[in-house]
């Protein structure tokens, strides 16, 4: 049933608000508690706007078989990354970002070793 899978994605996200949801999609918060209730069922094109806006494995949406998210390809985590930069209104990554493209390759090289070792340590304290 696809309202469970609703209920169950919506705790996966964060426990996102089934307003927060409706408005993500176009749908009001009580069409998403109809279809969490059973009430309404999802339609093609909601399912297709889940799926694009939270990475969400189609077959698992209709079905409940396979994983909940789609495993992104570096590419296109890259993109969606790239893409929730250029809509944030973060000034401070957008300034991170102009100032490592202003860099030398150096300095570039200097800032990438500096990262990593950053990803390195947080990878061994988990």
């Amino acid at each position: 049933m696809e309202g469970s899978r609703l209920i169950e994605l919506r705790s996966a996200l964060n426990n996102i608000s089934q307003e927060e949801l409706g408005e993500r999609i176009g749908l009001s918060r009580s069409g998403i508690s109809n279809i969490e209730k059973g009430k309404r069922a999802l339609n093609d094109r909601h399912i297709k706007l889940i799926c694009t806006e939270f990475d969400v494995n189609e077959h698992w949406l209709r079905t409940g078989e396979g994983d909940m998210f789609r495993t992104l390809s570096s590419d296109e985590e890259f993109i969606k990354i790239m893409t929730e930069i250029q809509v944030s209104d973060d000034p401070i990554i957008r300034r991170i970002l102009k100032a490592y493209w202003s860099l030398s390759d150096s300095d570039k090289a200097a800032v990438q070793r500096l990262v990593q070792n950053f990803v390195d340590s947080e990878t061994q304290t988990k």
